[in-house]
């Protein structure tokens, strides 16, 4: 019984890192979007500069970014709080993952 909810705990976990890992490429995706629709240039300190009649492309920028910033903040709440929830379960996913990571990379030297 323990083993099952172990399971489902860890399934649990994967699935929402799982759907925070797609969140961030949409928001990187549309980021992308933006600039490349955007006319934005650099300026001679290497900055970004909006241009003329980039100013519009440029608020746009902001406010994807400002977007961004405010959904990871929330989804980094959200992973606070559960890891507070189940702390040992957390810590199992963690090192699950770890070694998940560590034996697909480790792969290719052994050979």
């Amino acid at each position: 019984m323990a083993k099952n909810r172990r399971e489902e705990d860890f399934l649990a976990i994967t699935d929402e890192i799982a759907a925070m890992r797609d969140e961030i490429a949409q928001l990187a995706a549309s980021v992308k979007k933006q600039a490349e629709g955007s006319s934005l240039k650099t300026n001679d300190a290497g900055g970004l500069d909006p241009g003329e009649g980039g100013h519009i492309g440029w608020t746009e920028l902001q406010q994807t970014l400002e977007e961004v910033r405010a959904r990871s903040e929330l989804a980094l709440k959200d992973l606070t709080k559960e890891i507070e929830r189940h702390p040992l379960r957390s810590i199992a996913v963690a090192i699950g993952i770890g070694y998940i990571v560590a034996r697909l990379f480790g792969r290719g030297r052994n050979r």
